[in-house]
């Protein structure tokens, strides 16, 4: 026994275009390069989409781990005045008559003096 697939009932598509029936619908959306998704295709989107997230999440989770494992806190400025002006001065002495140095190499040379004055 067969069965006849009733035509599409009259409705407006998402852009307010009017659907007469299945052969103006497929039309509309091979004109507007539009796919039509079925329940299936939306869990198997869904869970793609999930999967994705959860990868990237990840990701950023070990990277976060890398760089907090690589990176060190850096020791706080002393409270008082003269134990900064201690600091200064033996930053002013070993960068004495060399040229000027990059952010990192000046970073380097207070983080070292810090520990040396703790």
């Amino acid at each position: 026994m067969s069965y006849i697939i009733p035509d599409l009932q009259p409705f407006v598509s998402n852009d307010g275009a009017r659907i007469e029936g299945r052969r103006q619908w497929r039309e509309h959306l091979k004109a507007n390069d539009l796919v039509e998704l079925g329940h299936a295709d939306i869990k198997d989107a869904e869970s793609a989409q999930e999967k994705r997230r959860r990868e990237a999440l990840e990701k950023v989770q070990r990277l976060q781990k890398e760089v907090i494992g690589k990176w060190e806190e850096p020791e706080p400025l002393p409270d008082n005045e003269p134990a900064k002006k201690r600091l200064w001065c033996k930053v002013a002495e070993r960068l004495e008559n060399r040229e000027q140095p990059t952010r990192k190499q000046l970073i380097r040379v207070v983080v070292e003096e810090l520990r040396r004055l703790h």
